[in-house]
């Protein structure tokens, strides 16, 4: 994959600070999810009054952050959904003993019964999944901790630069 990106009009050419890319400098994605979804997200989760939510990274190097609610809802993974939060969920319902629509259990059954069977092909299968579906479906059962504990952090992407095309 390559990814060109202007550096044209950006903070790299600000007069005080003349920051000038060179090849094998780092760029950073660092995604966030949009306003509608942090929305969403608001109304289908439980309400708790935690103070600050623990996110875990999607990399063994990467440990995870502590986030205020609203940061947390910007930087959860929607996508792909994991299978330990269908776990999860699955065990909120029998607990709490609620009762959703038939079609939306069924789905969650097969999800897990899938999950039991070829753990392997599971996360190919979820990557078709968005977790507001599954929160939607089911809303009010899982907390924000739940959720971020399980989901985990959107990944950063980390591309090196290998040339600089310079203008002359």
């Amino acid at each position: 994959m390559q990814l060109e990106f202007s550096t044209e009009n950006t903070s790299f050419f600000r007069e005080e600070l003349p920051l000038i890319p060179m090849a094998g400098d780092v760029v950073g994605i660092l995604p966030e999810n949009c306003p509608e979804h942090i929305g969403l997200l608001s109304q289908l989760v439980q309400d708790s009054a935690e103070d600050a939510y623990f996110l875990a990274g999607q990399y063994e190097s990467d440990e995870g952050s502590y986030y205020q609610k609203e940061d947390a809802l910007k930087y959860l993974s929607l996508n792909p959904l994991k299978a330990e939060t269908l776990s999860l969920l699955k065990d909120r319902l029998n607990l709490k003993e609620i009762e959703y629509s038939q079609e939306a259990e069924e789905k969650l059954d097969h999800l897990l019964a899938l999950h039991e069977e070829a753990p392997e092909n599971t996360q190919r299968l979820l990557r078709h999944c968005h977790l507001i579906d599954l929160l939607k479906a089911f809303p009010g059962v899982l907390s924000l901790q739940d959720l971020c504990s399980t989901q985990g952090e959107i990944n950063r992407r980390v591309y090196t630069i290998s040339g600089i095309k310079r203008d002359e």
